[in-house]
């Protein structure tokens, strides 16, 4: 499995450089804007987001027909993609939460309270999102998905920074309690997405 997850990652690696002007370019605006907390939000959706990318590399060279050559079954090939998940997430994470410390150490306009209750509700939603769009990739394929993903990752990722600035007070004062709950959502929807992924993997005809 440690093999699936290398591969995804030096695929990755071909774009990195556009990848880093990108989230460079969000740090310069936020900075300047005076906020990082929505760069917590950019850099973990991105970050976990990019599991589905390597998705899209896998279909333009027909990686699967040629791993189903090698001794993996089909839901080793899902599985991968899941655990890449999990660990870009955690990259995505700390580098949000690094970057917004780094950033609010110039600027002041946040607390690092809000910096790390930002960050522990941001993670979970990130992963639970992308979960949620992992079974229609696999299904419809990264191009006819992008689209749903696009409002499964986007405007989630909009509203919540949205929320978290209209109910701040409320964030702060439950964040224990709000933190739980969403990792116990967040690993029930990444458990209900893994099967569903590996259900409808086992039947597609490659």
């Amino acid at each position: 499995m440690n093999g699936l997850i290398l591969k995804d990652l030096y695929n990755l690696k071909g774009s990195l450089k556009s990848i880093l002007v990108i989230i460079a370019a969000f740090a310069v605006i936020f900075l300047l804007q005076g906020g990082g907390i929505p760069y917590i939000a950019i850099l973990i959706f991105v970050t976990a987001s990019w599991s589905i990318s390597t998705m899209s590399m896998d279909e333009s060279v027909n990686w699967d027909k040629y791993a189903l050559t090698l001794p993996l079954e089909r839901k080793d090939i899902v599985k991968g993609k899941y655990e890449l998940l999990l660990l870009l997430s955690v990259v995505g994470t700390a580098a949000g939460f690094t970057a917004c410390t780094v950033a609010n150490y110039f600027t002041g306009e946040v607390t690092m309270q809000e910096i790390i209750a930002a960050t522990l509700i941001i993670a979970p939603l990130g992963i639970a999102f992308v979960s949620l769009s992992l079974p229609v990739i696999f299904k419809y394929g990264v191009e006819r998905g992008r689209i749903l993903m696009i409002l499964l990752i986007v405007l989630p990722m909009l509203a919540v920074i949205a929320l978290m600035y209209a109910a701040e007070e409320y964030v702060l004062g439950n964040i224990t309690y709000l933190v739980a709950l969403l990792l116990a959502i967040a690993a029930a929807i990444y458990a209900a997405s893994y099967l569903i992924s590996v259900k409808i993997y086992s039947k597609i005809d490659l």
